[in-house]
């Protein structure tokens, strides 16, 4: 693994992923037991309160509010400007998520997008019935897409595993292991939600 690889799994930029383990750049290979230690000492530094009322969407990060944008395309790409040159830079989803700093260039852009297929993603069910009922049919629509209404081992998975945050892994695994891919359907449904960029 990649310290850039690290700062996506823990929703972090790539600077405190440096910062974090100790490496020059984003693109060091890291040893396992190196992942383990950064991960260990990021959970420590996490903050236990759960996000605000006026902020639900945004996760605790280092510190920072870190916001989960979930997208229906896997490597979704919108145009941003870098802050520091000004210059356009592509901004790129990996694996149907892209996780942005509340204020930042690409968390601004994002929002300015209004795209339809990107959403962002929160901690906790929809509270209408409705909603969660749309929700549950969505991920039914995504994930079962082999020609005998099966789940797509990337897309399909991909896009229902992005819901989730390295912490939840081992739970998602779990309900996985014991209730196939639908039980991680309804894990997801009674677990999370999402809101629509406009």
């Amino acid at each position: 693994m990649k310290v850039g690889d690290l700062a996506n799994d823990l929703e972090i930029s790539v600077k405190d992923a440096m910062v974090l383990t100790g490496k020059p750049n984003q693109n060091t290979n890291l040893t396992e037991s190196e992942v383990e230690q950064a991960v260990q000492a990021f959970e420590r530094q996490k903050p236990d309160e759960v996000p605000t009322a006026e902020k639900p969407e945004a996760l605790k990060a280092g510190g920072k509010e870190v916001v989960l944008f979930w997208s229906e395309v896997m490597n979704h790409t919108l145009i941003g400007k870098d802050p520091r040159t000004g210059e356009q830079i592509l901004l790129r989803f990996k694996d149907f998520r892209l996780p942005a700093e509340v204020g930042s260039e690409s968390y601004k852009t994002i929002m300015a997008s209004g795209e339809p297929d990107i959403r962002i993603v929160q901690d906790g069910p929809f509270e209408d019935v409705g909603d969660a009922k749309a929700f549950r049919e969505l991920l039914e629509e995504k994930v079962y897409t082999g020609q005998h209404r099966e789940a797509g081992a990337v897309r399909g998975m991909g896009f229902l595993l992005a819901l989730f945050k390295r912490s939840e892994n081992d739970e998602v695994s779990r309900t996985l292991l014991k209730n196939g891919v639908a039980g991680v359907i309804e894990l997801a449904v009674r677990k999370k939600s999402y809101k629509q960029l406009a």
